[in-house]
């Protein structure tokens, strides 16, 4: 039985997620402030994060960050009112795996919980590497050898997600789902220039047909030398 931990302050809100977890079998536990979060964390542990982005005394970007700062590999999922991609790259990028926007059906939120416990244990790693590429989460710098590329959010969490699934392809609606969260209001459009700017940083690292476009399907990382699937 998965054990979850839910901060948020607006007690409805709670008592509603509260009750549809446990219809599913979770093991359920409720705290009201930022603080109280830390609190039980220190002597807790937990398989998923449930963390409202505005509470009283710390916020759940602050909880995030000290909780990855520990050392703390478990997922992530921010729940906020705030729908902007700025909001939604600022809580990623504080180390939340997943941001859900209110008001939010219950069968979305059991969906996202579902998704993010299915993730392997390493899912939260901070130093993803393939063939020569090395590519640092935090610093959101790109190497090669001594080639060095800084990604800006977007960019770099298109990667991200690319690098977690090599070879796999991947539909447009896959990638906005995966990166921007299903509620995210995309179009091809806003895909295809995210993909030529991480393109060129790729190429100017000797990786420009690293992400191969499969007309009509979607697009897919190809596997380097040494990479490459038996």
């Amino acid at each position: 039985m998965a054990r979850i931990l839910l901060a948020e302050d607006d007690l409805l809100l709670a008592q509603t997620v509260c009750t549809a977890l446990e219809a599913f079998e979770y093991a359920i536990e409720h705290v009201s402030s930022g603080d109280d979060a830390l609190q039980i964390l220190e002597s807790q542990s937990f398989d998923l994060l449930i963390l409202d982005w505005n509470m009283p005394g710390s916020s759940g970007i602050e909880v995030c960050k000290q909780f990855r700062k520990a050392g703390k590999k478990e997922p992530v999922l921010m729940l906020t009112s705030r729908s902007g991609i700025d909001d939604k790259e600022e809580g990623l990028y504080s180390g939340a795996d997943d941001y859900l926007t209110k008001p939010f059906e219950v069968r979305e939120l059991l969906a996202r919980i579902k998704s993010l416990l299915r993730r392997p244990a390493n899912y939260a790693d901070k130093l993803l590497k393939l063939g020569e590429i090395t590519v640092d989460l935090d610093s959101r710098i790109l190497k090669r050898d001594e080639q060095l590329q800084r990604l800006q959010p977007r960019e770099l969490a298109l990667l991200e997600f690319f690098m977690r699934r090599p070879g796999q392809l991947l539909s447009a609606e896959a990638i906005f789902t995966g990166v921007w969260g299903s509620d995210f209001e995309g179009s091809e459009i806003a895909l295809r220039s995210c993909l030529a700017k991480l393109r060129k940083a790729l190429a100017s690292l000797g990786y420009a047909d690293l992400i191969e476009t499969v007309h009509g399907a979607g697009y897919k990382l190809r596997l380097p030398d040494g990479n490459k699937k038996a």
